[in-house]
């Protein structure tokens, strides 16, 4: 209800013109809606009315990076930093601060420091699970695949559930070239959630590398009916046309072989 959202706002601003939140939710929502320039006009009102306010500088940078503007998106993501730096130096116990700073390093560019930062803040607070999310990610993303593995495990241990850790933790097993593990992960994760496509995609690939043809092609039948099921009730995004575009031609090539 992206109009009746927006009639809020608009009188929510109309009331309290110098509250940014209200300015970049505005922004957020024109971008929804497509109206970049409008979303544009907002971002600067925020960092205009409240120029100490990091989240600011942090939005709009994102809007410049998406916009293809990386100088004018480090300038105001280095501008969310310094706040954010004088923000933990009046509260340094305040542990959330810091993951915002690692991730508008991480958005920046800055991918060791916000490894570092994140590094250091598990050796507080060990069990947050989405500094450990953060910190397997990257150190996938930099194919350090043992301290992704150690990441995403300590995560497993805790939050069993999760299938898609096991997804995450399989695909740094299979990168490393334990494919036993790797297919060991995946079957938990298609146990845990069997309606999510992606699984029994990545499982066909694993047990196409070990030589299980039979349950490789079952795997892609299932995934691709998986994806024709959503293709109902929604419209399919490129990703995942493409997907279904690649699986289809697997299958086909693999009964042409035949």
């Amino acid at each position: 209800q992206l109009e009746a959202s927006l009639d809020l706002l608009n009188r929510l601003i109309e009331r309290y013109p110098n509250e940014s939140a209200f300015y970049i939710s505005r922004a957020n929502l024109f971008l929804a809606k497509g109206n970049r320039p409008a979303a544009k006009a907002d971002f600067d009102k925020a960092v205009l009315v409240d120029p100490n306010n990091y989240s600011a500088f942090r939005e709009r940078g994102s809007f410049f990076r998406n916009s293809s503007s990386p100088d004018l998106a480090r300038i105001d993501y280095d501008k969310a930093i310094s706040l954010l730096n004088e923000e933990i130096k009046k509260n340094p116990q305040n542990a959330p601060l810091e993951v915002d700073r690692a991730e508008i390093m991480e958005q920046n560019g800055n991918i060791q420091g916000a490894l570092n930062e994140y590094e250091n803040y598990l050796k507080i607070w060990p069990l947050n699970y989405s500094v450990l999310r953060k910190t397997g990610q990257i150190y996938s993303s930099m194919k350090r695949w043992p301290q992704a593995i150690d990441a995403f495990s300590t995560i497993i241990d805790n939050f069993p559930e999760d299938a898609k850790t096991f997804l995450s933790r399989g695909l740094a097993f299979q990168q490393s070239g334990n494919l036993q593990e790797a297919l060991n992960d995946f079957n938990k994760a298609v146990q845990l959630n069997p309606d999510e496509y992606a699984y029994y995609y990545f499982r066909s690939t694993i047990r196409n590398k070990m030589g299980d043809n039979a349950g490789c092609k079952s795997d892609l039948k299932t995934s691709a009916s998986l994806l024709k099921d959503q293709s109902t009730k929604r419209k399919l995004d490129k990703e995942e046309q493409d997907l279904l575009s690649l699986i289809q031609k697997q299958l086909n090539n693999d009964t042409g072989k035949q």
